[in-house]
């Protein structure tokens, strides 16, 4: 994003070098936003050094990274600091299992369906999935189990195996799987059931983090504008939601969900404990802003718009409460000295049942 003919030109926008292929993808404004961002902080770097762009990109380029990351820009598949919290205890009130029983729409298969399920811990045991068969006689469906492309983005990689369910007449309940898959390159696989007429599947409009379901291979399944979401079961995994996962180092979905999941939206908190106490200045919260979707609903559902940051100091507890939040980073402006421990109780959102929260950052 700088030109290779005048030694201190930045370009950012269409105005940069792309095939036309490229430029379909960053044509667009989020793109745009973010080079912008991206040359707005190397020509900073330029300013600090004294120093031209090619510099900066030869020797500086980890240094424009980290403020990038520090300021909210998302750099595909290098971890993010947590600052302070990389090394506190984290706890929570509740943490959800990564399943999804809840049946509102019934889908007949007369197309191929997709799972996407993201391994825990470098392993995928048992699944079952709910499905129908209509009919009184038995059939069967047949399904293959893909590993992904790349643990990046949500495509099919190398064929791992394949099987078929046998289901008898009028089966109307869950199948289980043995998926057999134990890896540490792999992050997440696919199943996909391959059509039946005679059977159908059910799901419900919950989102679901990390779990994007697909209809024909490709698009996702949606009805009247809505998502559904698969019913499925997780029989060997407690750690897809789990409250560590705020400071894993992602605030977003890529390999696994990457986010911490509440059971309820009654009385749920996050709280970070540190070993000996800290100095703090900031404190950044990155909540749900429908990162899987090539759009999002509004008001978007899980999003949090309301909560309160109590820190425990050796001078009592300071607080901050946040309300009528619409931003999906939130950095929060909280000087306090020795601070032990840390809690965000949450408030309200935009209408889930449960809060979702993919980073806590504290510097």
């Amino acid at each position: 994003m700088y030109s290779k003919d005048i030694a201190n030109l930045f370009l950012a926008g269409r105005t940069v070098s792309c095939t036309h292929v490229a430029l379909g993808s960053l044509r667009v404004m989020e793109t745009l936003g973010a080079m912008g961002q991206a040359v707005g902080t190397a020509a900073s770097l330029c300013k600090k050094y004294n120093t031209l762009p090619t510099t900066v990109n030869k020797k500086h380029i980890k240094e424009l990274q980290s403020i990038l990351q520090r300021n909210g820009q998302y750099i595909i598949g290098k971890p993010e600091d947590c600052g302070l919290a990389n090394n506190a205890k984290i706890t929570a009130s509740s943490a959800k299992r990564f399943c999804n029983t809840k049946e509102e729409y019934e889908l007949k298969l007369d197309n191929d369906i997709t799972y996407t399920l993201p391994l825990d811990c470098s392993k995928l045991g048992t699944v079952s999935i709910r499905i129908k068969n209509n009919t009184d006689k038995e059939t069967t469906i047949r399904y293959k189990v893909f590993c992904d492309e790349r643990d990046t983005a949500y495509t099919k990689g190398e064929l791992l195996f394949e099987g078929e369910l046998k289901l008898d007449g009028y089966f109307d309940g869950y199948m289980p799987i043995d998926m057999s898959v134990e890896s540490d390159e792999i992050k997440k696989v696919f199943l996909e059931l391959q059509k039946n007429d005679d059977c159908s599947v059910c799901g419900s409009f919950e989102r679901m983090i990390g779990m994007p379901c697909f209809r024909c291979g490709m698009w996702r399944t949606n009805i009247d504008g809505k998502a559904l979401t698969y019913c499925f079961k997780y029989e060997d995994t407690d750690n897809l939601y789990a409250a560590q996962n705020v400071v894993n180092g992602y605030s977003r979905p890529v390999s696994s969900p990457n986010c911490w999941v509440s059971n309820t939206k009654d009385n749920e908190w996050l709280q970070l404990e540190f070993e000996k106490p800290v100095d703090i200045n900031e404190i950044q919260l990155y909540f749900n802003a429908q990162f899987e979707d090539d759009h999002f609903n509004e008001p978007i559902k899980q999003l949090v718009t309301g909560y309160k940051i109590t820190a425990e100091t050796e001078n009592g507890p300071k607080n901050i409460e946040i309300t009528n939040n619409y931003q999906p980073q939130n950095f929060v402006e909280f000087k306090a000295s020795k601070v032990t421990k840390v809690r965000i109780d949450f408030i309200d959102n935009n209408g889930s049942d449960e809060f979702e929260v993919f980073a806590i950052k504290v510097f």
